[in-house]
C-alpha cells in the first residue's frame, strides 16, 4: 500500500512510519502535503486512521488518480529500471583473527553492543604508552571477527579447501 504513493516508490520509503519524517526533511514533500516550513508533520498514524475511514479501496482509487494525473502532465514515467549488480564490501578480513578464548571466557569479557560482541583490550606501544583496541564479533563464540571499518560485512560461506572471507 505504501508503494501506491510515487514518493515511497521513487525514493524508496518502506513504511508510513519513514514517510512521516521524510516528508519533514524534504521541502518538497512538504509542499505537495500542503505544509509550510514551520507546520508541523503529521504522525504515521493518522495516515493509518485516514485508510481506515476511506478502506483500501478508496485509498488505492486515490493514488491511482494522482498517478494518472502525473503521467498527463509528464512527472512521471512507466518505465523502470533496476540494477542488480553485486557490490563487493570494502573489506577485508586480514589481520582478523578469533578471539582465541573460550566460550565462557569470552562471554565474561564480551559487552554487546547493537547486536554484537565487543571486545576491548589493552595493547602497550614501543615508547610504553597505552592503548585500547576493539575487536567486534557477530555471534558470542569469539570465531568470527569483524571488520571494525565496516562491522555490517557477513562471513561469506565457507567452502573445503577455501578460506573464509568477509
Amino acid at each position: 500500500m505504501v508503494r501506491d504513493i510515487p514518493a515511497c516508490s521513487l525514493y524508496n520509503i518502506a513504511s508510513f512510519r519513514k514517510l512521516c519524517p521524510a516528508i519533514s526533511e524534504n521541502i518538497s514533500f512538504s509542499w505537495f502535503c500542503f505544509l509550510t516550513i514551520d507546520d508541523t508533520v503529521f504522525d504515521h498514524s493518522n495516515i493509518t486512521h485516514f485508510i481506515g475511514r476511506i478502506g483500501r479501496e478508496g485509498f488505492a482509487a486515490i493514488s491511482e488518480g494522482l498517478n494518472r494525473e502525473l503521467l498527463r502532465l509528464g512527472m512521471l514515467s512507466r518505465e523502470m529500471y533496476m540494477d542488480s549488480i553485486l557490490v563487493k564490501a570494502s573489506v577485508s578480513g586480514y589481520g582478523l583473527a578469533p578471539s582465541g578464548m573460550t566460550f565462557g571466557e569470552f562471554k565474561e569479557q564480551a559487552i554487546e553492543e547493537n547486536g554484537l560482541f565487543k571486545i576491548v583490550e589493552t595493547a602497550m606501544d614501543e615508547d610504553g604508552s597505552q592503548h585500547e583496541t576493539a575487536g567486534y564479533f557477530r555471534i558470542p563464540k569469539g570465531r568470527l571477527p569483524l571488520n571494525p571499518v565496516d562491522t555490517g560485512a557477513c562471513w561469506g560461506a565457507t567452502r573445503a579447501g577455501k578460506a573464509s572471507g568477509l
